[in-house]
């Protein structure tokens, strides 16, 4: 049987041995029992089906939540039952859903640590990415490799004493980077820690600048701290900034299924006041919008999400996006210059003629920066969501 304990497992591409295409079907949305019925008997009646789903979400950090979605569809048995303790595949995934949860409420308390020693030190840290989870619960799926948190850049200096006297340490084998500052880790949190002092990447910037986000962060209040984080609306551009940009899936014609799905989850429980607060955030940014609707419209035919009222996509981009997702369910992408021009074509269906150069120019340079400079294979891995950086 072919090993599937690694949940942040990494490789090429799409291997024989997987199946993207009933991974995407268990964690769509919108399930039937017809639906339901079908997978259960595809999947539980040829083991090797299973297998093959499971090797494809651990390799994209999606485990936690195909096991998930097994349970609540009543594929998998509950806890501790008998057929669970005589199959060895299902007990191996009850055995990693336990683990997963204990690793969880570790991180949980872990930065109830971190945000307590920077409280104390006067600051209080944006919490970024799926570390909103660990305070929200939701999604209680949510795999993560590390702890994000932003402080202001004038707070640097003190967020790194604050957390050494809680018994961080630096991270010999991993560097600052211009939005974050070096690493660190404990010895008994089962991942690392990131002090970022931007909300984002270079190319999530380009798209949408700090500022802008920083419009949406408020402060709240967690077990006796004080921490900040960003409104729904500002937490889901950031990550399809992430995901779309920094870590280039536009420029592969690809998507991150797990970015995807978190994203699916954000958007299905937004409110109207969410949606208009969306359409204010990206309409000044026309390669932003068209990476919002891109998505809607691929949580749509991928994941079976029920778009709020307000969020209309176009019949291109919801051909684009059937393109992008046989694309994606294949394991293939596209060369960067072909990426590139799909994400023009969308640009310029939301770029007014005063602001064409502004939202093309910078596409057409990091697709040639890309194609001249960068070792594809490794770029393609990290856009597609197997290989990431949160």
């Amino acid at each position: 049987m072919p090993d599937i304990s690694h949940a942040n497992a990494v490789g090429h591409s799409m291997q024989p041995a997987e199946r993207l295409d009933l991974l995407a079907r268990l964690l769509r949305f919108d399930n039937d029992v017809h639906d339901i019925g079908g997978l259960r008997v595809e999947l539980l009646n040829d083991m090797s089906s299973l297998e093959a789903v499971m090797q494809a979400a651990a390799r994209r950090q999606l485990l936690p939540a195909a096991i998930d979605q097994l349970r609540v569809k009543g594929i998998l048995p509950p806890r501790q039952s008998r057929r669970a303790a005589k199959d060895s595949l299902l007990a191996q995934l009850t055995d990693l859903d336990a683990q997963f949860k204990i690793r969880r409420s570790a991180l949980g308390g872990a930065l109830h640590d971190i945000v307590g020693c920077l409280n104390k030190a006067d600051i209080q840290p944006i919490v970024l990415k799926g570390s909103m989870s660990l305070i929200s619960g939701e999604p209680e799926w949510r795999f993560q490799r590390d702890i994000d948190f932003a402080v202001d850049p004038s707070e640097a200096g003190r967020t790194v004493t604050a957390l050494r006297a809680e018994g961080f340490r630096e991270c010999d084998e991993m560097d600052r980077r211009p939005h974050h500052l070096k690493p660190m880790q404990r010895n008994d949190v089962p991942g690392i820690i990131e002090p970022h002092v931007k909300l984002a990447g270079t190319r999530a910037r380009a798209v949408l600048p700090d500022d802008v986000l920083m419009g949406t962060v408020g402060h709240h209040a967690w077990k006796g701290l004080s921490y900040r984080a960003m409104s729904k609306a500002g937490f889901l551009l950031h990550g399809l900034a992430h995901h779309h940009f920094q870590n280039r899936g536009y420029i592969y014609g690809t998507v991150s299924l797990k970015g995807l799905l978190e994203f699916a989850h954000c958007i299905s429980g937004m409110q109207e006041t969410d949606v208009l607060e969306l359409d204010a955030l990206s309409g000044g940014h026309p390669r932003l919008k068209a990476g919002l609707l891109l998505w809607c419209a691929l949580a749509k035919r991928l994941l079976g999400v029920t778009l709020p009222q307000g969020l209309i996509t176009s019949n291109i981009v919801e051909n684009h996006a059937e393109t992008v997702s046989i694309r994606y369910l294949r394991g293939q992408t596209v060369s960067p210059f072909a990426g590139v021009r799909e994400h023009i074509v969308l640009t310029l269906l939301h770029a007014p003629k005063t602001s064409l150069a502004s939202s093309v120019v910078p596409s057409i340079l990091d697709g040639c920066h890309i194609a001249v400079w960068w070792s594809h294979e490794t770029q393609r891995r990290n856009a597609s969501g197997i290989l990431t950086n949160d």
